[in-house]
């Protein structure tokens, strides 16, 4: 499972499917907002998964992974175990760029999220071969910019079926 917030989402979407083209299949969960942080939806959805990789645009000192590692802490510690975290080093900025040159700079792409979820998932399972791992989808539809139910996002992951905001819908969690 991705755990993402923000433009992460894209990225994450985008090597799920570099990883279901390996015969890995992934979700991704959009978490909107960090604060008030959504504990019971993460809890719920990690439960159900074997490994975790946070992601995102941000220090990783204070910041999702940060908030899942001690939501876990706090409610289920036995999670912990299964969380890996992609974000900024908490060190001075030493480039400048675009968005894009600086993901790439840190390390932020689908190849690294791919690399870091497939260290993870073997780590987990005893180095067994990609293709002996499910992981399954979260939801039929996807809405990560409303609390309400409905079947259409305004974000760029319209359509896609495998992911689900942290607050969409009750029936969900």
């Amino acid at each position: 499972l991705f755990i993402t917030t923000g433009v992460m989402a894209q990225i994450a979407l985008e090597a799920a499917d570099l990883l279901k083209a390996d015969g890995v299949d992934v979700g991704v969960l959009h978490v909107h907002t960090i604060k008030p942080f959504d504990n019971h939806g993460v809890i719920s959805a990690m439960k159900k998964v074997n490994s975790v990789v946070t992601v995102e645009e941000h220090i990783v000192n204070g910041g999702l992974g940060s908030a899942v590692l001690e939501c876990c802490s706090d409610n289920e510690p036995g999670l912990l175990s299964r969380i890996s975290r992609i974000g900024i080093p908490d060190k001075f900025a030493t480039e400048y760029g675009s968005q894009n040159t600086l993901l790439k700079h840190w390390g932020i792409t689908e190849s690294k999220l791919v690399d870091v979820m497939m260290k993870k998932i073997k780590a987990r399972s005893g180095n067994r071969a990609p293709g002996h791992f499910r992981i399954r989808h979260f939801a039929n539809w996807c809405c990560a910019c409303s609390i309400f139910p409905t079947p259409v996002c305004a974000i760029p992951m319209i359509g896609r079926p495998d992911v689900i905001s942290s607050r969409v819908n009750p029936k969900l969690r």
